[in-house]
């Protein structure tokens, strides 16, 4: 039930609080994929938007073609996109059916159909973008913004760190 959801997530909270890189946090949020049912794949993009360049992770059967630390421009990205229409998460419920460019670069080549992702922000500059991913379409549900958000934070926080 609820209840126990929430332990879990507590404890993915409290274990990537001791996680030391950026590839075991993905991998703690991926052990606890069952938190959001639906998850094939979890996303870290790193973004730099001054520099124009988004630094890529991944964690998941989906993308075990990326490499770590891939690097995309930031313009027509997700983080762009969340950026300049000032959205506090972003929920795309079919990529083939999606008109960003980014979609059909990034996610509907790995097979990601559906995906929510969540920004966080360094001193009024978005720095973390965390995005959820799975095989199927319409995956995610505004009822798991506030998961997601808990989960994004955290991760985000644990980034500056390390």
């Amino acid at each position: 039930g609820p209840t126990t959801s929430k332990t879990d997530l507590d404890a993915l909270c409290r274990e990537m609080n001791t996680c030391d890189s950026i590839e075991a946090m993905l991998d703690a949020i991926f052990a606890r994929r069952e938190l959001l049912p639906g998850l094939d794949a979890v996303m870290y993009s790193d973004i730099h938007a001054r520099k124009n360049s988004v630094f890529v992770y991944a964690r998941g059967d989906l993308f075990t073609h990326l490499t770590p630390g891939s690097q995309y421009p930031y313009s027509g990205t997700i983080a762009e996109n969340i950026d300049k229409e000032n959205l506090e998460y972003l929920i795309v419920d079919d990529t083939q059916a999606s008109i960003k460019a980014i979609d059909w670069a990034l996610f509907v080549p790995h097979d990601v159909r559906s995906y929510i992702a969540k920004a966080l922000y360094t001193r009024g500059a978005m720095r973390t973008v965390l995005i959820f991913c799975s095989a199927q379409k319409k995956s995610f549900h505004v009822s798991q913004v506030d998961r997601v958000t808990k989960i994004a934070t955290t991760f985000h926080l644990r980034l500056k760190q390390l």
